[in-house]
């Protein structure tokens, strides 16, 4: 039977609770929590610290909230100096997740969790380098992904819908991929990331509501679209480096822009008779065409697992077979090893952050 918070004998615990949201700002309020093993909570939980507070009383571990199950409303984590959020795996969120302005936050795996959000965003985390897997949520409102300058990869897997998707101003972010499984109609906007190179769109409905991608200086390549045969509103401005837009070719075949707006892009990429007149024929939307080989690993072909080297931090990785679909993921530690007893034999594409390589399973 689970634990639910007893307002009365809660109170003597952590003071910072009301019928609406529990608030944890010291480590003595995580490891009180902890410690009466309460697992539900009816509204939203804070995780954050306050003006003045004494550096030593601040919050360095969550594990203890591993005992934590699920909350039925939001979680907010800010302004803490947690370098990750271990202790929050076992979780499942009722409303939206919040992760902005954490100093030290560098690894953000262990909110990888199931269940229903009107939103999920992580803004200005000045360190933050790996975002959680999306592939669990059942339902998704606004993913923003914003100001968070060490970010150098986007992996989105989307089985649930999500109503908009905007990342912006992510001075390192280099590749963005989106896969998205729902039937829903994707609207995202993408900009003023200044390292962007790359952008994959996989979805398996066939039209976009609105696809906005601006201000990216080093974008080269708009790369999916393969079922996409209608896009309402297309705005593509200012992407000087992006010199074709291939992923539009057969849309605007089909007339199935509603409305473009394309200015001070690469060659080939500011009218719809510079779309229609490009040579597309190399334009290739498979895992295997997009990947590139530039992982260290070891050995290959593998059996029951596989090492990959210079691994500094636990990092999240994922393996898809070669139409692109995901196999498996999770965190590779420090010693570089993956587990590969789950995989049959084949081939495969593993990917950590924004680096892949093709994996040969025996």
């Amino acid at each position: 039977m689970k634990k639910i918070i007893y307002s009365v004998m809660f109170i003597f615990l952590i003071g910072n609770v009301n019928a609406n949201e529990v608030l944890l700002q010291t480590q003595q309020d995580v490891d009180y929590y902890g410690q009466a093993g309460y697992s539900w909570f009816p509204g939203s939980v804070r995780i954050n610290t306050y003006a003045g507070q004494d550096s030593s009383t601040m919050i360095t571990d969550l594990s203890p909230l591993l005992v934590f199950d699920s909350i039925a409303g939001g979680l907010t984590i800010q302004n803490t100096i947690l370098t990750n959020l271990h202790g929050l795996e076992n979780l499942k969120v009722g409303y939206n997740i919040h992760v902005y302005e954490n100093a030290e936050l560098v690894d953000a795996t262990a909110l990888s969790l199931s269940g229903k959000f009107t939103s999920l965003e992580f803004r200005y985390n000045p360190k933050l380098k790996v975002l959680p897997s999306t592939e669990n949520f059942l339902k998704l409102g606004p993913i923003v992904i914003e100001n968070n300058p060490q970010l150098e990869g986007v992996d989105l897997i989307l089985k649930g819908s999500a109503s908009s998707i905007s990342i912006r101003e992510n001075n390192n972010l280099e590749n963005i991929s989106i896969h998205d499984d729902s039937s829903w109609k994707m609207r995202f906007d993408i900009g003023f990331n200044n390292s962007l190179q790359r952008i994959l769109i996989k979805t398996e409905s066939d039209s976009i509501f609105r696809e906005t991608i601006t201000d990216n200086p080093k974008l080269e390549f708009i790369e999916g679209y393969g079922k996409v045969h209608r896009i309402d509103f297309v705005r593509i401005e200012r992407n000087s480096s992006l010199n074709k837009l291939c992923h539009l070719q057969n849309v605007l075949n089909r007339q199935g822009v509603f409305f473009m707006t394309l200015n001070s892009n690469g060659s080939h990429a500011n009218s719809e008779a510079d779309i229609l007149a490009t040579d597309c024929s190399d334009f290739n939307t498979s895992v295997a065409e997009v990947s590139n080989v530039n992982l260290n690993i070891y050995p290959n072909p593998a059996k029951n697992e596989v090492f990959v080297k210079d691994i500094i931090q636990p990092t999240l990785y994922v393996i898809y077979d070669m139409s692109g679909k995901q196999i498996t993921q999770g965190t590779v530690t420090l010693s570089g090893r993956i587990g590969l007893e789950l995989v049959i034999s084949g081939m495969y594409i593993l990917k950590i952050g924004n680096q892949h390589s093709k994996l040969l399973v025996e």
